[in-house]
Parts: C-alpha cells; structure tokens; sequence
C-alpha cells in the first residue's frame, strides 16, 4: 500500500510513530530539495532516524515538473509488494500538495494505483 504524509505540523518523532503505526517498509521522501528550515526534516536527518529505511526520490518524484514516468512506474510496482510504503512531502494538506496533485492522480490514471493520505493522524 502507498501512503502519503506531509510533516508541516508534525514533530520527527511523530512521523516515527505514525510510520510504525502503520507498519511502514520504506519512508520515500519526494521533495525534489530534501531540505527543510523545521530542525528534524533535512534529508540526512531523516536518513539518521530511519536508517535504511529512507529514501529520497526527489528527482524522479519532485514537485515544480519533477516527477517523471520512470519515478511513477517505480511507486507502481511498489505498490504490488505487500510492504506498506510513505511517500514524504512538506504541506500537510494533500490538496495543495504535488504528491497528491501530480503523483497520485497520475499513478491512478495511468496505473490504477491508489494511494492514502495521511492528514492530523486521519486517513484519507
């Protein structure tokens, strides 16, 4: 299953709760700058709390015209495993965000893959 998060409100330490909390393989983060100004949520922050279990995608899967097909297809074959997957961005609100605007729009158009949302602890 693919999630999506974004930690514009959420506290490191609570984005590792919510990942074990829903039995999270691989936290995909798909800011095209894994850079953040909120302490905790650099790259090599998140890469520091979750070891092996990070990944950035940002150039196949970066807002401002940055996801690709190649960055797509991979989500959908992940989305085949029966490990549970998150995809990571900045704004908390799906909506106003390119994972959900470009990414799962266009993973459900071209390959029927759905995707949740995680908002304030809800799925979506």
């Amino acid at each position: 299953m693919l999630y999506t998060i974004g930690y514009d409100h959420m506290t490191p330490q609570h984005l590792r709760s919510v990942c074990q909390a829903l039995n999270i393989h691989c936290l995909i983060d798909c800011r095209f700058v894994p850079m953040s100004r909120r302490s905790g949520f650099g790259g090599n922050q998140l890469r520091s709390m979750f070891g092996p279990k990070y990944e950035q995608h940002g150039h196949q899967l970066g807002g401002r015209g940055n996801t690709t097909d190649a960055g797509l297809r991979k989500l959908a074959v992940l989305a085949e495993r029966p490990e549970n997957y998150m995809l990571l961005c900045k704004e908390e609100a799906p909506a106003v965000c390119h994972r959900h605007s470009v990414i799962a729009l266009q993973l459900l158009a071209k390959h029927q893959v759905d995707c949740t949302h995680v908002c304030q602890d809800q799925l979506v």
